[in-house]
């Protein structure tokens, strides 16, 4: 009996014994980063809390938003920072496609910065995001380079609702839903307002047959690279032109359209283009991106030689100051997180401002997406985890919404 019981023992021993725990199931994913992270499906990373959002999960292994007749695959990436799912979907000719399965993973390498794909694959032609808008929760309105509108909706599809004439570089949404859209090149700048529920332009601001700078009535204004759009409470709009270097303020109901700050005689890039002052006394390089904050100022990010983050206050005065940055990142190096007025950024590409007043921006450059705080600047990561990041929006529910290269990425902070 001691023989048999010996022999049973040294069975056990030389077995390996396996279970699967379906609430911890782990498994080793590349980060961004050249490591690893190891990733928990069902359960929270060190990132934080997970969290659902219509139909995308993080922290959850598996979340499905639709069922699609043609599917692509699901990729998986990971970031050094958090949270990356992807959401595989098709393109077609027709402009509409559908959302499939995504799986999240959570890694845990990250101290900052959830990462997931809302919608992967731009439909029809188009191969670039431009610009991206939250039009109601889980409703977002895409620009793409093939100068289109589309709608895509949480677990639906991407419908095509306009194609804007001319080239455009950045839209904004009214209250009404309505899209304002930039329009610039062809020695043509002008705005134009398009009603998405049947595509139709409703309202065109500017010389749509020529560029220039002039300050007149809607129609008779000139515009030259108009670029980011932002809209105040009553309906008004404030424009960044890149090449004219100043803000430009669309009164609609007074007919009228005036340069509010900066100089469109200020060459871009040079010493005198980084002065802080009231209104007209202040001098922009190359203004791109623009966000209003909650107490109506408006943000600039500045895409030129000095690659700063600008503050114009909502006063009569129209106030300009430097809110972050010092000069661009040297070709080849990356972005250097320090305090605001000293710290490095990239050319900057997007901007946006939450509630409390925080200021998000991208850097094409690096895909890197940038936080501007009280606690200063941080980076809360992206890299290789998002090509060529562009416009950039938030969602009102501590996640970023950000246009990336044939794709929209959420991003949870």
């Amino acid at each position: 009996m001691r023989a048999l019981i010996g022999a049973l023992l040294l069975t056990l021993a030389g077995c390996t014994l396996q279970y699967t725990d379906e609430n911890a199931a782990k498994s080793e994913v590349p980060r961004a980063d050249g490591g690893s992270g190891s990733t928990t499906a069902g359960s929270t990373g060190s990132t934080g809390t997970s969290s659902t959002t219509e139909g995308t999960t993080t922290g959850t292994s598996t979340s499905t938003n639709a069922t699609s007749t043609s599917t692509t695959g699901t990729s998986t990436q990971s970031s050094s920072t958090g949270t990356v799912s992807a959401t595989s979907s098709t393109g077609g000719s027709t402009g509409s496609t559908s959302s499939t399965t995504s799986t999240s993973t959570t890694g845990t390498s990250g101290s900052s910065g959830a990462y997931s794909v809302l919608a992967d694959g731009c439909p029809g032609n188009c191969g670039y995001v431009k610009d991206v808008v939250v039009t109601a929760p889980g409703t977002y309105v895409v620009l793409d380079d093939a100068s289109e509108l589309y709608q895509w909706n949480q677990g639906s599809s991407w419908v095509l609702k306009a194609s804007p004439s001319g080239l455009p570089n950045a839209i904004a949404a009214d209250a009404n839903g309505d899209i304002w859209v930039s329009v610039a090149g062809n020695q043509e700048g002008y705005l134009i307002k398009v009603r998405l529920s049947d595509g139709s332009e409703l309202l065109t601001v500017g010389d749509r047959y020529g560029e220039g700078h002039t300050d007149a009535s809607l129609t008779a204004s000139e515009f030259k690279d108009p670029f980011g759009i932002v809209i105040d409470g009553s309906g008004n709009l404030i424009v960044a032109e890149e090449t004219n270097n100043d803000l430009r303020y669309v009164d609609i109901s007074g007919n009228s359209v005036t340069t509010i700050a900066g100089s469109s005689s200020q060459q871009a890039g040079s010493l005198d283009s980084r002065n802080d002052g009231g209104g007209l006394s202040a001098t922009f390089d190359d203004p791109r991106a623009i966000a209003m904050g909650p107490d109506g100022s408006v943000y600039i990010a500045e895409q030129g030689t000095s690659c700063r983050i600008r503050k114009m206050d909502n006063t009569p005065m129209h106030n300009v100051t430097t809110v972050a940055g010092s000069s661009c990142c040297a070709a080849g190096s990356g972005s250097d997180d320090s305090n605001p007025l000293n710290a490095v950024f990239c050319p900057l590409t997007g901007i946006t401002v939450d509630a409390s007043g925080n200021i998000f921006v991208t850097e094409q450059s690096t895909g890197l997406v940038r936080e501007v705080s009280s606690a200063g600047v941080t980076t809360l990561g992206g890299g290789d985890t998002l090509t060529e990041p562009d416009g950039l929006r938030t969602d009102g529910a501590n996640h970023l919404v950000v246009a990336v290269y044939g794709a929209i990425w959420q991003v949870t902070y």
